[in-house]
């Protein structure tokens, strides 16, 4: 299973034109006016700004009022910088060895990467080449690919205004070997101030892929939009997990850090801060109120 090649790129016509479409239109109306359409298209529902109760409506308040404001939001959301944050809270054993970092895609010498890396954009999501096999990888395409993403402003898509503000590079990280699945599980670890009140598992994450929520004591929430088919063993290291992304955790009222549990040890992924750009249905309605719950806004912002 690790030979294989994998690019998180949605194609097709219609997702192109939806991007150019948003890109457009965060250009020429005010970014809460923008937000507030976005989610009623999504949500089927009107966002009331002032007064938000659910995490995705909380989730809409933060991403503009707070994280463009914050500098060390701008830095830990960016895949590179992050680094930084992570190695000086004492953690640098928990960052995929860095094969090496480009401010273009011409920079890149294929012919000096190994066989196996993983490749990424830091301004965004979605930016990530997975080669398990670099004979078989189209460079053409992969080119093609990073030159584009590269000069994408990722964002004008959703309102995420925080990802504006970074200077996008190139990175190219070691390959996470795993013995059973092209791509690991992914544990994203939900923190309000610092404290885990839910885990999203995402399983089978090349294909379909199944997202459910689980407790810190490893119980399946019912706040999942989805029942699990069956449910995930406990990882052996999700409580070291947990404490350090706490200490990771504790500057912000929100973030959602991901680690995976790779054959006994611990690593870092990222830091997101604005989950699902406040669009997101992985929750049930249920579950959106618990979550919004938990998510104090600051009162210095509101």
């Amino acid at each position: 299973m690790t030979n294989v090649n994998i690019i998180t790129e949605k194609t097709g016509a219609v997702y192109r034109g939806r991007r150019w479409f948003q890109t457009q239109i965060a250009r020429l109306f005010p970014a809460e006016f923008v937000s507030k359409l976005y989610y009623a298209v999504a949500m089927k529902r009107r966002l009331d700004i002032k007064h938000p109760r659910t995490f995705n409506e909380k989730m809409q308040w933060y991403k503009l009022y707070y994280c463009p404001v914050q500098p060390l939001v701008a830095q830990c959301a960016d895949k590179y910088r992050v680094r930084q944050y992570v190695e000086a809270k004492g953690y640098p054993d928990i960052l995929v060895p860095l094969i090496g970092v480009w401010d273009s895609p011409e920079e890149v010498n294929w012919e000096e990467l190994p066989n196996k890396f993983a490749m990424k954009c830091t301004h965004g999501c979605g930016y990530n080449i997975i080669c398990g096999d670099k004979s078989s990888l189209d460079l053409q395409r992969v080119e093609q690919l990073l030159s584009r993403w590269i000069k994408e402003d990722f964002g004008l898509f959703n309102i995420e205004p925080h990802y504006s503000k970074m200077t996008p590079k190139i990175i190219c990280e070691e390959y996470i070997e795993t013995l059973a699945a092209p791509l690991p599980v992914d544990y994203k670890i939900y923190y309000f101030d610092g404290v885990a009140k839910a885990i999203l598992v995402c399983t089978e994450r090349a294909g379909v892929g199944q997202k459910v929520f689980y407790d810190t004591d490893w119980n399946v929430m019912d706040i999942s939009r989805v029942h699990p088919d069956e449910t995930q063993a406990r990882p052996r290291l999700i409580d070291q997990a947990l404490k350090i992304g706490s200490d990771l955790a504790q500057d912000f009222p929100f973030v959602r850090i991901d680690f995976y549990d790779c054959e006994g040890k611990i690593i870092f992924g990222e830091m997101t801060f604005t989950a699902g750009a406040g669009l997101s249905k992985v929750a049930s309605e249920e579950g959106d109120a618990w979550l919004g719950e938990c998510f104090n806004l600051p009162d210095t912002y509101k």
